[in-house]
């Protein structure tokens, strides 16, 4: 048996007569039939170059195990895409946000405030005789500071009952007011009404109802106004 070592010190290999034992870093290969070091030689370098790219392929798939749990946590811990909060106008009908906490509304020494009176007449007219019951309500509302991020709405009401006899009948509806706005000389104020009629007792049937909005809208008058408005109803 013949014992030689290749001269990178990292294969040895056996003659055994027509075989050659090849040993690489402890690990025995037989090759029948391979008589030189020439073979012995591309043996080796044919292993070499697999070796080589075992590694590369075994850095690979190490990278992307280091990676892949990152990428996965910043997908799962990503930010909900925000809502908008808000209401909607009734007279409008519009949809209004409503500001957050970190935005600053009207700066409280800018307002000034506007206090007077609407008043609302309504003359009824009675149709269906069977109505005993006649009720009204009235309101009023404003919207302020509608170009700054923290608008303001503001609402006033008034329900009476109807006076008089017969197929005539009044509603004579006072709401006042006091508001501390921010653009007033801009601000709109819009009134409407309501008129609800039933027989015997409150509630019984059968029922009628007319309403209308807006009854008026206008400018915010000057502090103190009165404003006086009327309107003819029908049940």
């Amino acid at each position: 048996m013949n014992r030689q070592l290749c001269p990178d010190k990292a294969i040895d290999y056996f003659a055994h007569g027509e075989s050659i034992e090849l040993e690489v870093r402890s690990l025995a290969i037989t090759f029948p039939g391979v008589k030189t070091d020439h073979g012995v030689q591309l043996i080796y370098k044919s292993l070499k170059g697999d070796e080589m790219r075992i590694t590369k392929l075994l850095l690979i798939c190490v990278c992307c195990v280091m990676v892949a749990p990152a990428v996965w946590g910043q997908t799962a811990n990503g930010p909900a895409k925000p809502g908008i909060l808000g209401f909607l106008d009734p007279h409008t009908g519009a949809f209004r946000p409503v500001p957050s906490a970190a935005e600053e509304g009207p700066d409280a020494a800018a307002l000034t405030t506007f206090g007077g009176t609407i008043t609302v007449t309504l003359t009824i007219t009675l149709k269906t005789t069977s109505l005993t019951n006649i009720t009204c309500s009235g309101d009023v509302s404003v919207l302020d500071a509608t170009s700054t991020p923290s608008p303001r709405f503001f609402t006033e009401a008034n329900n009476v009952a109807a006076s008089g006899t017969g197929t005539t009948r009044t509603c004579k509806l006072s709401i006042p007011y006091a508001w501390a706005l921010a653009t007033q000389s801009t601000d709109n104020m819009t009134t409407s009404y309501t008129v609800l009629g039933s027989t015997g007792t409150v509630g019984g049937l059968p029922q009628r109802l007319s309403a209308l909005t807006p009854l008026d809208t206008r400018k915010v008058p000057a502090n103190g106004a009165t404003t006086a408005l009327t309107a003819a109803v029908t049940l």
